[in-house]
């Protein structure tokens, strides 16, 4: 065919193929017959190249040329290619090894192919580089790098695994069935993982699942995993492309259809895969099926049970010349033992597999945690949720767990045929024995909420605590989860333990219980948990004491969700925190808790507004909130001090916005409101921590106040005031992070304020204890917001050199040097987050300003 004609197809398939198929047919319709049947072959192929182990399909239609592809020895930035590994209809894998470093062990680099960068392509491969840099979980295959090729292509480079599907690993090794529900469960955790960060990997497969010769699962290829958060570029055509590009005979019935794609496909997924690794068979056989077969069979035929399936397969056993069994026949693969039997797969392990098979979204497990926690209580001989909870069901699981006890109470009858004597000491040993496993069931509850709820609410805000809070936290926390396990349809146990996540999440990451750990992902985690917990709860009872635990989690979890592309989820958890506290407002007849709950869900919301931009409807909402809580102060009700606390946080916020403003009087006015609380809840309470680090920050919000409005020397007086109780805390409890690092910022605050008056002996003194407390916490820092910290160090301190220089005569060329070194250590702190997506539009300008500061010093230092 014709270059010109070519042409056409090829900007007809670039025009229709993010479209909805009703919308292609039209564009179609009108187009030549011979143009608009190329354009379909092309459709067709491009949403099956799903992974990269097919030819690429616009080469095998002409539309692009099948370059040169062999990359072998040539370098792509820091990387020599050394061989292919796989490739696929829009890039290829290499393996490859980086130089000019120390680290010389071998990656996978994944590459767009040369006459395939499309806008689609390009726009699907930002978008899995986009995800792989926010994950980092041991199941899951880990970004190092990425960056753009010198011929322009971008790419990414990930972790190296050298390991064989999940399918052939499981028959190769002749893995035993605990030994595949192991497996299968860390390959749970990796995807539970994904899902919390806002992502669905939409292609789960063996082939996307490598396992490493020590039995590491590593999950992979997450090319057309689609971001919950709603700001993933592909999101607006998701049904109409991505939605198509799957795996067929693992993909729901919702992927097939192109109906909306949420965690419950992967959830089906993983259902299939773990179908395939027990039998050997996937639930569905659609090779050489048209697409019309393949949704008829998975969206309309009920899969066969696992045992069953297992039961056909071994009719077709091979036997040795002894008449034992050999082999399975695997219809032309390999053959493998018969591991799984067909007794081991009936009742239970059926039933989890056909729940997760569910051809309702709404009928299959909630999560992959409870998938998981399935096949946690089927290994630990528990009842599981899959099944029916009869009283017979439970029964039987209650003997095989509990043989000998039952066995004893076999003789008890027995003896109650000898005679009636032995009959009755067996009745009441028996009696005993029931009695005291109830009391120690009792004793362990109790000693797991004095430690929760008596001796941690004692040390919680003293000086020192933080690392003691934890320990208590989770020793309570190990009782709790080793009774739940025994006692799952207890509610009231299952409420003590939202309570022991919701405390170990706080400890971990909240600010505001006095101070923290540090670790935003283990308190997301624990969080979440509490959260899939209190959602069963609610849905079954919808008291006002769950539903106001309900309401207290969403906005719990919100405060997580603090990234630019997670703003959307935290929006959603927010509205449904308060949809719930305004309803209990109208039922609630207890005046102080709606009341108090309300102005919480009130305050979380007025800082979504703000962060959406609306000053003024925060500022608005804000208002709100303070009305309630100076209102419950006054009121001498239990609790007042907390509510006057909350008072003043909330106008600490209503300043900040106006500070936004520029309206530094008007938040003036704002903070020293604050101030009036804080300095009587603080002199009331003097080594409450919470109550101190309140105060602290009041100091530094007056300091940055009258810095604006120009009264440098009241603003180094309240910043030294912060500085005075921020140090008492952390000299009291190194543990505590959140006390650090506000302690840092201040230092650093201080520091700016000095170098601006031209106090440059002040401000070395204090930019040093920064980097001290800095270098001290380095081990510690992984998120953004510490990587973050560091930069802004480093900017400020460059341009005090740069100041400081300026102002000798000849000028400072050893400053000037100590100014470039800094400034560009902070650029490449921030240059590194924006390569990771992980940095804030709105910190953009950031870069531009540390450029203005390079700039300046080039420029002296060359003289020109």
């Amino acid at each position: 065919m014709d270059s010109a004609k070519w042409k056409i197809i090829k900007e007809t398939f670039s025009e229709v193929v993010e479209l909805p198929t009703l919308e292609r047919a039209g564009i179609l319709n009108a187009a030549d017959a011979d143009v608009r049947v190329e354009v379909e072959k092309l459709l067709f192929g491009f949403e099956n190249a799903s992974d990269f182990i097919e030819r690429p399909v616009l080469v095998e239609q002409g539309i692009a040329a099948d370059k040169n592809d062999d990359l072998i020895g040539e370098q792509i930035n820091d990387y020599i290619i050394l061989e292919k590994i796989g490739a696929g209809g829009m890039g290829a894998v290499y393996l490859a090894e980086r130089i000019h470093s120390d680290f010389k062990g071998k990656v996978a680099l994944k590459l767009i192919k040369r006459g395939m960068d499309s806008d689609a392509i390009l726009r699907r491969f930002a978008t899995e580089r986009k995800i792989l840099s926010g994950l980092k979980h041991p199941n899951i295959a880990q970004m190092i790098d990425g960056g753009i090729s010198s011929e322009g292509l971008p790419f990414f480079v990930l972790e190296y695994v050298e390991g064989v599907p999940l399918n052939r690993f499981c028959t190769e090794n002749n893995l035993t069935l605990e030994a595949i529900l192991e497996i299968f469960r860390r390959i749970c955790s990796a995807v539970e993982y994904a899902h919390q960060n806002l992502i669905v990997h939409r292609d789960l497969k063996p082939s996307n699942i490598l396992v490493t010769a020590d039995g590491t699962p590593k999950l992979l290829d997450f090319g057309i995993a689609k971001l919950l958060s709603g700001d993933d570029d592909l999101s607006a055509t998701d049904t109409a492309t991505q939605g198509k590009m799957f795996t067929p005979e693992y993909a729901s019935p919702e992927q097939i259809l192109g109906k909306t794609v949420t965690t419950a496909s992967d959830v089906y997924s993983l259902g299939v895969i773990l179908y395939e690794i027990l039998t050997h068979h996937r639930p569905f056989n659609i090779k050489g099926k048209t697409f019309e077969e393949i949704v008829k069979s998975v969206c309309e035929t009920d899969p066969i049970a696992p045992s069953e399936a297992a039961w056909r397969e071994a009719e077709t056993l091979r036997y040795d010349e002894t008449g034992k069994i050999r082999h399975i026949s695997t219809g032309g693969s390999a053959p493998v033992t018969q591991r799984v039997s067909v007794s081991q797969l009936r009742g239970d392990l059926d039933n989890i597999v056909l729940k997760a098979l569910r051809k309702e979204p709404s009928e299959r497990y909630g999560s992959v945690q409870q998938l998981s926690a399935d096949i946690t209580r089927y290994l630990n001989g528990l009842p599981v949720l899959a099944r029916p909870q009869t009283l017979k069901y439970r029964l039987e699981k209650y003997v095989k767990r509990h043989r000998a006890g039952v066995f004893a109470a076999a003789l008890v009858l027995i003896s109650l045929v000898g005679g009636a004597s032995v009959a009755t000491w067996q009745a009441v040993e028996a009696s005993r024995q029931r009695a005291r496993a109830e009391r120690r069931f009792d004793d362990v509850r109790g000693l797991a909420n004095t430690i929760l709820f008596d001796h941690y609410e004692r040390i919680k805000n003293l000086p020192g605590a933080t690392e003691a809070r934890a320990k208590l936290v989770s020793d309570a926390l190990q009782y709790l989860d080793k009774l739940a396990q025994e006692s799952s349809d207890k509610p009231d146990l299952q409420r003590e333990l939202v309570a022991a996540y919701r405390k170990l999440g706080e400890i971990q990451g909240s600010t505001s219980e006095g101070g923290n750990l540090g670790d935003e992902n283990a308190a997301r985690e624990n969080y979440l948990k509490a959260l899939a917990i209190q959602e069963t709860l609610s849905a079954t009872d919808s008291s006002i004491e769950n539903q106001r635990s309900l309401g207290k989690i969403y906005l719990d979890v919100s405060d997580l969700f603090n990234k630019e592309n997670e703003r959307p989820m935290r929006a959603e958890y927010v509205e449904k925190g308060l949809r719930i506290f305004r309803e209990l407002r109208t039922t609630n007849p207890k005046l102080t808790e709606r009341e108090a709950d309300l102005a919480k869900a009130l305050w979380t919301w007025a800082s979504i507004v703000r962060v959406q931009g609306d000053n003024d409807g925060a500022i608005e909402t804000f208002a709100q909130a303070a009305e309630i809580y100076e209102t419950l102060g006054r009121g001498g009700e239990e609790g007042a001090n907390r509510f006057r606390r909350n008072a003043a946080l909330t106008y600490k916020n209503i300043g900040a916005v106006y500070a936004v403003k520029k309206d530094f009087q008007k938040a003036l006015e704002f903070y020293e409101k604050a101030f009036a609380f804080d300095k009587e809840n603080a002199a009331r309470a003097p080594d409450n921590v919470e109550t101190q680090m309140d105060l602290s920050f009041t100091h530094k919000s007056l300091g940055q106040a009258f810095y604006e409005l120009k009264e440098t020397g009241k603003a180094l007086e309240q910043y030294q005031a912060a500085i005075v109780i921020q140090e008492k805390v952390h000299a009291a409890d190194a543990k505590n992070r959140f006390a650090a690092k506000a302690l840092s910022r201040s230092y650093l605050n201080i520091a700016d304020v000095h170098r601006d008056t031209g106090d440059f002996t002040s401000a070395e003194t204090f930019y040093q204890k920064c980097r001290v407390m800095l270098e001290a916490d380095s081990d510690k820092q992984s998120g953004t917001s510490d990587k973050l910290q560091t930069a802004n160090f480093f900017w400020s301190y460059g341009d005090f050199y740069l100041k400081k220089a300026s102002q000798e005569k000849p000028i400072n060329q050893i400053d000037l040097k100590s100014a470039l070194e800094k400034l560009t250590e902070a650029k490449n702190i921030y240059q590194t987050l924006q390569s990771q997506n992980a940095l804030d539009p709105a910190y953009l300008e950031n870069i531009g300003l540390i450029n203005q500061s390079l700039d300046k010093v080039n420029l002296a230092l060359t003289g020109k």
